[in-house]
């Protein structure tokens, strides 16, 4: 999904002030001040008083093609031409109003997703005849369709040549590498120049697949500070068909013990109370790089129960299975409180982490209109990486001590926020089905594909890994843990018939 402003023309107004020489002859009484008796000299007139403007300043109406642009007005034109109902919209407004135009957005007949007040950000999806009202709202400065972009091949550029195949990163690799352009750049010169800007005092946000948290090169900074600091999953829980949010519209009476409707086993809960229930279901990461196969124990099969305390937003899952959610399972979102959970047990003596890291958040009061439903409810997101990119870019851009030794990222000293995006979706459901969400329903299709890891390989300071690549400068670092050979093969080789988003 673009930026509201992406691609957007400046809108500039260029006020040119022409300084010229003027002369001017006199046939009045003007007596010539400066010069040669009888030089004509122009008459000076006393400058304006320079003053402060306290009001607001004024500026000229903006159409709701304006706010568009041409290239999405053609988006819209397409859309109407192909019969769609509904588009997603991102909308920049003014920081402080995104509540105002949300109500203005459903009074449109939209469906709004997330907002941030800080930014002034909103997402919706609007039907296709009310996009120029809801662009045209006071409040709304900028307006992106959503679309898909295609990527471009990835391929040699130029006639660079190398002499012998460069040997693969480990411990002893400098930052004057063959892997990365930091010395082609002039990035390791200026951090021997200036050792204090290292990044120290950033964080980036990186939008990208999710990252691994439990890499060693993106545990801690180069000041001793932790390097990741917070997960957020940007995709809407139901408009972008995301099912790693789960509903948690099952409600149970724990006492400690309960059941659920259709759903075998007898259930504890860490108390007695009032909760809600839903299930993840492994299968939904079929097609990637956890082959729906998220604890790593040879089947697809596996479904985790998730409690929810719909008070305290206290998250439990059941991730090793034993129907017992218990107090060492409270989970928080990693913002929060550096939550990490793991499907599956490691096994050290294999070259392989048999296990995967995962987080929790929530999201509060989803409207449940896209659904046909009145009402709102709320979603629980298990947060997964979805493949080895983000820890890739993560990596190149802060890692430090990668492969164990003193090869840094380009800013190792900087920390990162990871998000989960959304990708460009054509065109949002008309009324997506609420059952790939229930308790009880049946898995996800193999199809779907979430939340694939980079984390199944084993780390870094296990065994000595290879290269993805040799000629190209930006091998995978972070992300390059060793592994068997096999698995080293499919983690490096990116799918080009990935879904996204899922479907059910």
């Amino acid at each position: 999904m673009k930026h509201p402003l992406h691609g957007r023309s400046a809108r500039v107004l260029l006020a040119g002030l022409a300084a010229a020489a003027l002369t001017t002859t006199s046939f009045g009484t003007a007596t010539a001040a400066v010069g040669g008796a009888g030089d004509p000299v122009a008459p000076v007139e006393k400058a304006p008083e320079a003053t402060v403007q306290t009001g607001e300043v004024k500026t000229p109406s903006t159409t709701a093609e304006d706010k568009l642009g041409q290239h999405d007005v053609e988006l819209l034109d397409k859309a109407r031409a192909a019969g769609t109902k509904r588009v997603t919209l991102i909308l920049a407004v003014d920081k402080g109003t995104t509540r105002s135009v949300a109500d203005a957005i459903r009074a449109q007949g939209g469906w709004v997703g997330m907002t941030n007040d800080k930014v002034g950000y909103v997402r919706a999806s609007v039907p296709v005849k009310a996009v120029t009202k809801v662009a045209a709202l006071s409040r709304v400065d900028a307006v992106d369709l959503d679309e898909k972009v295609a990527l471009p091949t990835p391929g040699p550029e130029g006639k660079a040549t190398r002499s012998a195949a460069a040997a693969g990163p480990g411990a002893g690799t400098s930052n004057d590498n063959p892997y990365m352009p930091t010395n082609e750049t002039g990035s390791v010169a200026f951090k021997k120049a200036n050792p204090r800007w290292d990044g120290r005092g950033v964080t980036i946000g990186i939008l990208d697949s999710g990252v691994d948290l439990d890499h060693p090169a993106l545990q801690k900074t180069s000041t001793g500070e932790k390097k990741i600091v917070d997960w957020v999953t940007a995709t809407d829980p139901i408009l972008d068909s995301d099912f790693t949010w789960r509903l948690m519209n099952t409600s149970v009476n724990a006492t400690p013990t309960f059941t659920v409707p259709n759903v075998a086993g007898t259930w504890t809960a860490p108390d007695s109370g009032s909760y809600r229930f839903s299930r993840f279901s492994e299968s939904i990461t079929a097609g990637s790089e956890p082959d729906g196969d998220v604890n790593r124990d040879g089947d697809t099969t596996d479904r985790f129960g998730v409690l929810y305390d719909k008070d305290t937003h206290d998250i439990w899952v059941d991730a090793n299975q034993d129907l017992t959610f218990s107090d060492d399972e409270l989970m928080r979102p990693y913002g929060e409180s550096g939550d990490v959970g793991h499907f599956g047990t490691d096994d050290p003596s294999t070259e392989v982490v048999e296990r995967m890291p995962f987080t929790v958040e929530y999201r509060e009061d989803v409207s449940l209109a896209p659904f046909g439903l009145p009402g709102t409810e709320d979603f629980v997101n298990i947060g997964l990486v979805e493949d080895a990119h983000g820890s890739h870019v993560a990596g190149i851009a802060a890692g430090h001590s990668l492969f164990g030794g003193k090869m840094d990222g380009q800013a190792p000293a900087r920390r990162s926020s990871p998000r989960v995006p959304a990708p460009g979706v054509a065109a949002a459901p008309t009324r997506p089905s609420p059952t790939a969400w229930s308790t009880s329903s049946p898995t996800a299709a193999s199809t779907s594909s979430t939340c694939r890891s980079a984390a199944c390989r084993r780390s870094t300071t296990r065994t000595t890994p290879g290269p993805s690549s040799t000629t190209g400068s930006s091998t995978s670092t972070a992300s390059s843990c060793s592994s068997r050979p096999a698995t080293a093969a499919r983690a490096s080789t990116p799918s080009a018939t990935r879904p996204w988003p899922p479907t059910s």
